[in-house]
């Protein structure tokens, strides 16, 4: 409706421009050439103004070109982005389910990871939380470029990558000296509740959480190929 009415006032104001000069009188010799000079004189005008015209013509190509050229990046840097996320919530998700079982098998107390297995978890819990860190500032980018529905697709595809990230910070808090039992007892209560949380929409298993990936992929990979597809036919 705005846009209607900024068309209407444009067309009303022109059309009373052409009123206005179409009142004031000219002179009959007004577009005669009196000599050569006049005419080198219309001429330059007429080359001022086609170039002037080109000049803007060209720059608003140039800022359509610059726009498709730094929506093209983005949308590089988040199918790159959210690849490694994808691989590293596939290694979460085993990473996961293998401390869930560790837990379950040794009891609360005694799933405690020795000095070796810390430090493995702790590369995990740092890989993982890289990818999930990288995602979630390309998608702040793609909020503010792309729009809220991208972001809401977004959210989504990062919840799994959280919720492997708690298993495994609270598997940590759970190997850590000083800790008490009834404290042990609450993380691997945690850590089996963020794992549970996740079955419903991902499984369990690497395969069936990489297909689950792949569908919540889905949306933000066909918006960044259509980004890909509108760089090219610019």
């Amino acid at each position: 409706m705005r846009k209607d009415w900024v068309v209407w006032v444009g067309c009303v104001s022109l059309f009373a421009t052409g009123v206005i000069w179409g009142r004031v009188p000219i002179a009959t010799d007004f577009f005669k050439v009196k000599d050569i000079h006049d005419l080198f004189e219309v001429a330059g005008a007429g080359a001022t103004v086609i170039a002037v015209c080109l000049a803007v013509a060209g720059l608003n190509a140039w800022r359509l070109e610059t726009l498709a050229t730094s929506d093209h990046d983005l949308a590089r840097r988040a199918a790159i982005a959210l690849h490694g996320y994808k691989s590293a919530v596939i290694r979460g998700c085993q990473v996961a389910e293998f401390l869930v079982d560790r837990i379950i098998e040794t009891g609360k107390y005694k799933a405690v990871a020795k000095s070796h297995q810390f430090e493995d978890m702790k590369k995990e819990f740092e890989s993982l939380n890289a990818a999930i860190t990288s995602a979630k500032a390309v998608a702040l980018e793609c909020k503010v470029v792309w729009g809220e529905s991208v972001w809401a697709e977004f959210q989504s595809v990062l919840v799994p990558g959280g919720k492997y990230l708690d298993c495994i910070d609270g598997y940590l808090r759970l190997s850590r000296d000083g800790v008490s039992d009834t404290a042990k007892e609450a993380i691997a209560e945690q850590v089996s509740d963020s794992l549970n949380y996740l079955i419903p929409i991902v499984g369990l298993g690497k395969a069936s959480v990489e297909q689950a990936m792949d569908e919540a992929l889905s949306p933000l990979y066909s918006e960044i190929q259509k980004r890909f597809l509108r760089r090219n036919a610019s």
